[in-house]
């Protein structure tokens, strides 16, 4: 027992629920010595494989049996991937037809709830109530329209506040970014010389 819970230590177990757990039920943990027995595992066949057990099995070979009817060779485990636009907790980039430039926005909706307000925000009977974002400036500026249908979500992160960071980091990552200069004000200066080093995707 003491070889165990050394063992467990050193595999970063913690102390104390090591403790209760032994010291609780001292005998959880069961080892068996003299074990000599080789196992043979064979595919189950109702009335066959009890039959089969009884010839075989002796004291050195103990036959056992495995199921191949299994879930998983019926159903398959992949899952189909969810389309971009319904995929939610976003960060993502939408270039300009016109110019290199590019927007970088996040969304904690559906991607395809917040471009279609994109969309609706660059018409021009649209932009004085739009917030003036600046994708909308550019476009309504510039003359320049945006391609909405090649977004591409460049990262992901559920939770609010780790999502606005991850947008102020791809801001500054692109510098072809026409996003405003306050957007990534919050922005530490200390990890300006990190993005310089992050890939582009």
């Amino acid at each position: 027992m003491n070889k165990i819970k050394d063992i467990l230590l050193k595999n970063n177990f913690p102390y104390k629920l090591l403790n209760k757990i032994l010291n609780n039920n001292p005998t959880s943990i069961k080892v068996k010595e003299n074990q000599n027995h080789k196992f043979a595992k064979i595919p189950y066949v109702k009335g066959l494989s009890e039959r089969l057990a009884g010839v075989v099995s002796d004291d050195e070979v103990k036959i056992t049996f495995k199921n191949e009817n299994t879930i998983n060779k019926y159903f398959s485990k992949l899952k189909d991937k969810t389309p971009n636009e319904l995929q939610s907790g976003v960060v993502y980039k939408i270039p300009c037809s016109d110019c290199q430039g590019l927007y970088v926005g996040q969304t904690g909706r559906y991607l395809k709830t917040r471009i279609s307000e994109h969309e609706r925000s660059v018409k021009p009977t649209n932009y004085a109530a739009s917030g003036k974002t600046a994708l909308a400036e550019h476009s309504f500026n510039q003359q320049h329209q945006f391609d909405f249908n090649s977004t591409q979500i460049i990262g992901r992160e559920s939770n609010y506040k780790k999502r606005i960071l991850l947008e102020m980091v791809n801001i500054k990552k692109y510098k072809e970014s026409i996003n405003k200069k306050q957007d990534t004000d919050d922005l530490s200066a200390s990890y300006y010389n990190l993005i310089n080093l992050l890939p582009k995707r």
